[in-house]
């Protein structure tokens, strides 16, 4: 496999399933129904998905889908003021574990209740619509409510991923498994997707070899310490993306040089012991079909049969395996 092959399939990998998205459909629709009742007494006025999900960018395992649960106000209110947070959030759990379909599989995750599944957990959200397209929704501490609008976040990310012709999505999953399997989520995962949407709102990529360099090269520079639980965790992500960078950009420079086996070995170093490699069998053949001249590179970047024929060449690593 070529480096854009090996990351291809990394990507194959990582990204979830038609079977897993008829899943959570069905589920959600399950939840919205039951969540918007009249007769749970939560007197909701409407549901919608927002977080990794609904933008497409979560991968496997299925880990969180995340869920809005819009409000009354009116009903929430006493003298004007909302009530704690606190209040909102044992109601909306103890009427899901009340349901017969969600019996005692609710939990309460701050600030927002789970759902745990077999294969999967739905985050349920409460909060609160207001005239500024925005929501309220309980702080992290519990202490009252904070201000936030997923859906403008989730628009801009749209918008980006539509001017560079649908490459950012699978580019930020990638980037997510990196920081999964490699930083243990040190980063927070829409904050991931914040960076990206600064980056490539200035920057186009060719290619998700390109882009992974790109987002890497640029990302300390929109990192927010106020998006870390504390200094070190903020400092640990600084010092973990320019580690990153130095190994991705020297295999930049050795992708762009040919040099293809040996790129993959450093993005393997990044990426850990599940990237896809080469074999030696498969550098041998790739090997020859370039001093044979019978290599043609398809339109998608990938190497194989058909597609424009690349010119013979020698061995394009300085280790060509014997």
């Amino acid at each position: 496999m070529t480096l854009l092959q090996c990351i291809g399939q990394l990507l194959a990998d990582i990204t979830i399933t038609d079977k897993q998205t008829s899943s959570v459909s069905t589920t959600y629709n399950n939840l919205k129904t039951l969540l918007l009742d009249s007769e749970s007494k939560l007197n909701g006025e409407r549901v919608f998905q927002n977080g990794s999900y609904d933008r497409d960018t979560i991968i496997k395992p299925l880990d969180d889908v995340d869920i809005f649960l819009v409000l009354d106000r009116t009903e929430y209110e006493d003298g004007g003021v909302l009530r704690k947070p606190q209040t909102v959030l044992t109601k909306l759990k103890d009427y899901l574990n009340s349901t017969r379909d969600y019996k005692d599989k609710a939990v309460q995750d701050r600030p927002c209740v789970t759902v745990h599944l077999c294969d999967k957990r739905f985050d349920v959200l409460p909060c609160f619509g207001d005239d500024l397209e925005g929501y309220w929704i309980p702080d992290s501490d519990l202490s009252g409510w904070i201000w936030s609008n997923p859906v403008l976040h989730s628009e801009k990310l749209t918008e980006v991923n539509k001017l560079r012709k649908g490459r950012i999505v699978p580019l930020i999953r990638i980037l997510k498994y990196w920081n999964r399997e490699k930083l243990g989520k040190l980063i927070p995962s829409y904050h991931i997707e914040d960076i990206a949407t600064h980056i490539f709102t200035l920057f186009d990529t060719a290619n998700h070899e390109d882009g992974v360099h790109t987002w890497l090269r640029y990302a300390t520079n929109y990192l927010d310490s106020d998006k870390f639980a504390d200094e070190d965790d903020y400092n640990d992500a600084v010092e973990a993306i320019s580690a990153a960078y130095e190994k991705i950009d020297e295999a930049h420079t050795l992708y762009e040089d040919g040099k293809e086996n040996e790129a993959i070995k450093l993005w393997k170093e990044v990426f850990g012991t599940k990237f896809p490699t080469i074999s030696d069998a498969e550098a041998r053949q790739l090997n020859e079909s370039m001093r044979s001249g019978s290599l043609k590179i398809a339109g998608t970047g990938l190497l194989g049969a058909t597609g424009q024929r690349v010119p013979p060449t020698s061995y394009f690593g300085d280790d060509a395996p014997r």
